[in-house]
């Protein structure tokens, strides 16, 4: 059994079209005397996988193998059953069905490799943006409209001692006591954060005394950030103007 569905999963388009034909047919053809014409639903799993594994080609070939199979094998001189309008209805039912099944299909699998092909895109160019952030010698720190920290980089872990994974989805709210620990001016730089998170039209440029964990003179400049969408939020850049 193990080997038998190993098999199978290593089948794919027309080859699994071809198996699954030849397993339905023959499935039909040991059971139609208990079945009846009812047996020849097996071909709509039939359909269903090869559009699954292959794609609206292989579901094609299994539809034209079942149409037939479901007039063929009732003339066939093992049962030389009489052909009925109900089983020209049921065959051209089965014909349309299949090819509906195998459309719809066909979409879904192609808007799945589409969104796995956007998703993939996303990480890369996240990636891309990430590796820029990290690359500059500037603390920096995104801050939506409504005061939660979007996002830091890795220079801003280096200068503050503080993780990125301790204020990143935080309120600023939440981490007020972080300023008062690493500034000179607390609540100060704590309210020119909070009060420019909410501007979306005007830059800020000012000099800052940072206590903790060493002391150094910091340039603090913040902007608003937008995107396709509008407004993202505002980003702080500190820069350490300690030597000059």
């Amino acid at each position: 059994s193990k080997r038998g569905t190993r098999f199978l999963s290593s089948l794919q388009g027309y080859s699994l079209a071809v198996v699954l034909s030849i397993v339905t047919l023959l499935l039909s053809f040991v059971f139609l005397p208990a079945f009846s014409r009812s047996i020849f639903s097996l071909f709509y799993l039939a359909v269903l996988l090869s559009a699954l594994r292959g794609g609206i080609g292989p579901a094609l070939f299994t539809t034209i193998v079942g149409g037939f199979a479901n007039i063929l094998l009732l003339v066939s001189p093992y049962y030389n059953a009489t052909i009925t309008a109900e089983d020209w209805l049921r065959t051209g039912i089965f014909v349309l069905l299949s090819i509906s099944i195998a459309l719809i299909v066909d979409q879904s699998e192609q808007r799945k490799k589409e969104l796995q092909r956007s998703l993939q895109a996303e990480r890369e160019s996240q990636a891309r943006i990430r590796a820029i952030t990290d690359g500059v010698n500037e603390a920096l720190m995104l801050i939506s409209n409504d005061q939660q920290v979007l996002d830091s980089n890795k220079r801003f872990e280096e200068i503050f001692g503080i993780p990125a994974q301790n204020v990143i989805g935080q309120n600023l709210l939440d981490i007020h006591t972080m300023f008062y620990q690493i500034f000179g001016e607390g609540d100060e730089v704590y309210d020119l954060v909070v009060n420019s998170s909410n501007d979306t039209t005007q830059d800020c440029n000012e000099l800052i005394h940072q206590n903790w964990p060493q002391q150094r003179e910091l340039q603090l400049f913040s902007t608003p950030v937008r995107d396709n969408a509008g407004y993202l939020g505002r980003l702080f850049v500190f820069r350490d103007v300690t030597h000059e």
